[in-house]
């Protein structure tokens, strides 16, 4: 979920949508926080960082009033609001899980039925989250979510290891073209994320990254698992420019894998390997607050 799905004051995987369906394009653009925050998480989760045990003070969780209309997912100074979210889209950031064939056993209303949901944290809670790392404030901000989604929807999960088709993400042929990032004037040094999305295409701009957070950026578009063999290990400035999707081919820009080629001098080679994924066990309609 990372810090509520964009959570705290606006940090990390501001997913919001106010009008109309969710695009692909925007899909992509509104979780690149999240590429970023998740090679986080996975070095402080690998390093053993210990992450202290979050949960909210009061949740309300409903049907939609508006099921037809925009949805989205945002960040209140003490906890998150949700209008309209799917619930499969609730799992899916609570578990850090957007490839299709990572998320196993989801029942179709899962995808079909939209939740109101207020939650919040106390005086206290909030207090103490906001001294945490980043990288605490991510594991923190999925666990909780994860404890919301098992209280009021009985959701039980098991992990599972299975042979998946993914990409490798390589130097393309005439090598890569990147930029050697400079040192932030303001000292931030971090990846992170620029983008916009304009008549179907995607525009990701990036600052200070690495190539595992463009690997973790890429899955979305992708639809499968990117794992980072380009043996780069430095941070680079460039721009990625794309169609996301083949149903929109008025767009004037590439697809991914061109784009990659063209633009970075990077691709993508298919593959396989062992994936964590998730395997939904149980989960029903909440039944009130």
């Amino acid at each position: 979920m990372r810090e509520f799905c964009g959570v705290i004051r606006g940090e990390r995987k501001l997913r919001v949508v106010t009008a109309g369906l969710v695009s692909l394009a925007a899909a992509i653009i509104l979780g690149l926080g999240n590429a970023v925050a998740g090679w986080s998480q996975s070095q402080a989760q690998n390093a053993g960082a210990a992450t202290p045990v979050f949960e909210f003070d009061v949740a309300s969780v409903k049907p939609a009033k508006s099921p037809d209309g925009g949805w989205g997912l945002s960040a209140t100074s003490d906890g998150l609001n949700g209008t309209n979210v799917p619930l499969l889209y609730l799992i899916q950031s609570a578990y850090e899980v957007f490839e299709k064939d990572r998320l196993v056993g989801a029942p179709n209303w899962a995808a079909s039925e939209n939740y109101d949901i207020a939650a919040k944290m106390d005086a206290s809670t909030v207090e103490a989250f906001q001294k945490l790392s980043k990288e605490q404030r991510a594991i923190v901000s999925d666990h909780m979510l994860q404890t919301l989604l098992a209280d009021r929807f009985k959701l039980t999960i098991h992990r599972e290891t299975r042979e998946l088709p993914i990409y490798l993400l390589v130097i393309g042929k005439g090598g890569p073209k990147l930029q050697d990032a400079k040192p932030d004037p303001g000292g931030a040094n971090n990846p992170h994320w620029d983008g916009t999305v304009r008549a179907g295409a995607v525009t990701m701009i990036a600052h200070q990254m690495n190539m595992p957070g463009l690997a973790s950026a890429l899955l979305r578009s992708a639809g499968r698992t990117v794992v980072d063999r380009t043996g780069l290990t430095g941070k680079y400035e460039f721009t990625l420019q794309f169609n996301p999707d083949d149903s929109q081919p008025e767009s004037s820009s590439p697809g991914l894998f061109t784009a990659l080629q063209e633009q970075l001098g990077l691709k993508l080679e298919s593959g396989k390997s062992s994936v964590e994924v998730i395997v939904i066990d149980h989960v029903e309609r909440p039944s009130g607050n």
